[in-house]
């Protein structure tokens, strides 16, 4: 890795920092090399953006979804273009070109937030799963209903 030493104006710098606080990065050097990569990227990728949420900093198509939504996706049709763009008509070609050549670029990055996102609805299934049979377990079984007369 090449190591760079740099100024900045303090107004951008502050800017800067206001932007990546929530950033899981260890130093500021750390979150200036995450800038850097992330603009090389957008430069490499047009029609991708990155955004900020639960599961952590990720790529996305500008306008949504994120790319590993769609990769997920298209290996459930086995990127068969046709039959992806016919089951999902608000997606176009181009936009699933745009995910598809990232995805070749950053495969592991991908695949780690489809894991990530697999590994989630499974917890969630199981927990979900106990919450039903505890309450079915748990509750009184509902009587006929009485009539007054």
């Amino acid at each position: 890795m090449k190591n760079l030493s740099f100024r900045i104006a303090d107004d951008v710098a502050h800017r800067v920092s206001d932007r990546v606080r929530r950033w899981r990065a260890e130093s500021d050097s750390e979150r200036y090399r995450r800038i850097i990569e992330e603009w090389v990227r957008l430069q490499d990728h047009p029609g991708i953006r990155f955004v900020d949420g639960p599961a952590g900093r990720r790529a996305a198509l500008v306008g949504g979804p994120d790319v590993w939504e769609i990769i997920d996706t298209a290996r459930a049709y086995e990127f068969d273009t046709a039959a992806i763009l016919e089951a999902y008509p608000w997606l176009s070609a181009e936009r699933l070109d745009i995910a598809t050549r990232y995805f070749n670029s950053f495969p592991d990055e991908i695949d780690a937030l489809i894991g990530d996102n697999r590994d989630v609805a499974e917890e969630l299934a199981h927990e979900l799963d106990l919450v039903v049979r505890e309450r079915t377990s748990s509750e009184p079984r509902p009587r006929g209903r009485r009539s007054d007369s």
